[in-house]
């Protein structure tokens, strides 16, 4: 599995953030009010004078969220600010319940690693993608639900990586699906694993 950053926490915000290492066996103890938000970030290593800091309001984690099938992988995070929209900071449209992505290509982004093993990137980056029906997908992985969308790389040298787990998938302009799962090595030949933002539609729209 791909490594999780720190952002899923329990209802309450003084419970602790789960962490999750490639083995899902970590577990890290901290407050959400320790944590920072950076919208409209392009290099990690440097100020760029886009960036917008926000603290943490709460974090919703899906209520049947399994780490060990990863299913419902979803945590929705609400600020304690008001957003400014810019040029390097925009809105996306949630995709629609039931809309369908099959053979479209979308993009996809992080700042997780250029390879297996390797270090995480400063910049962030991105790639094309194509989607792939449920089916074609559970040739690689046998327990393929309809609440994740699968991706295939469009470039062999490229796919998403340690580190960009959370990350989005954008198809037409519209927010299609949330970086889940992959398999280890970053091998791009196999799919990559999103969070269906259709099916989860309803459950978003409710905690904004």
């Amino acid at each position: 599995m791909y490594y999780k950053t720190c952002t899923k926490q329990n209802k309450d915000s003084n419970v602790p953030l789960i962490c999750e290492t490639p083995t899902n066996a970590i577990i890290i103890y901290y407050s959400v009010s320790r944590f920072l938000v950076i919208l409209g970030d392009y290099r990690t290593n440097r100020k760029e004078r886009t960036e917008q800091l926000f603290k943490l309001r709460r974090v919703y984690v899906h209520p049947r969220y399994n780490r060990r099938r990863v299913t419902n992988d979803l945590a929705i995070l609400k600020l304690a600010g008001k957003v400014r929209y810019t040029k390097t900071v925009k809105r996306v449209r949630l995709a629609k319940p039931g809309q369908n992505f099959v053979g479209s290509t979308c993009i996809i982004s992080g700042w997780g690693a250029t390879r297996g093993g390797g270090p995480t990137s400063n910049i962030l980056q991105f790639t094309r993608v194509t989607v792939i029906t449920s089916r074609r997908c559970q040739r690689s992985y046998d327990d393929i639900f309809g609440r994740v969308i699968c991706f295939l790389s469009n470039d062999r040298g490229s796919g998403i990586c340690d580190g960009d787990s959370g990350g989005p998938a954008v198809c037409h302009g519209v927010l299609a699906g949330v970086t889940s799962f992959g398999v280890d090595d970053c091998l791009t030949h196999y799919p990559s694993v999103y969070t269906r933002v259709s099916y989860y539609n309803k459950y978003i729209r409710q905690r904004l």
